[in-house]
């Protein structure tokens, strides 16, 4: 739930400061998660319901933003800074995404 919550959150920040206007072409989403990756690009199936409601969040702010987003992969050891400041305003802001 949290990577779904994070790139929600992300493309939140996007449509927010409005990439379009600046002439940005795409968008370019990078997770260590593959699950995540390979669900939002529509290799795997979303089996539970709750991450059927991200997912079709997700899509709505795709739909709101027009830019191509493009989900890619990355290997954890990769991503341990974006990880880590994730983690600490998680932890700092008690946002409750893991109650």
């Amino acid at each position: 739930m949290a990577e779904y919550q994070a790139v929600i959150e992300a493309l939140l920040w996007v449509k927010k400061n409005n990439l379009l206007a600046k002439k940005y072409t795409r968008i370019l989403l990078l997770s260590d998660s593959a699950l995540l990756v390979n669900q939002l690009n529509g290799i795997f199936k979303i089996k539970k319901a709750h991450l059927q409601k991200l997912v079709m969040q997700v899509k709505i702010l795709e739909q709101e933003i027009v830019l191509p987003i493009v989900y890619k992969h990355v290997k954890r050891e990769l991503n341990s800074e974006p990880d880590s400041i994730l983690n600490s305003i998680l932890d700092k802001n008690n946002t409750g995404f893991f109650t």
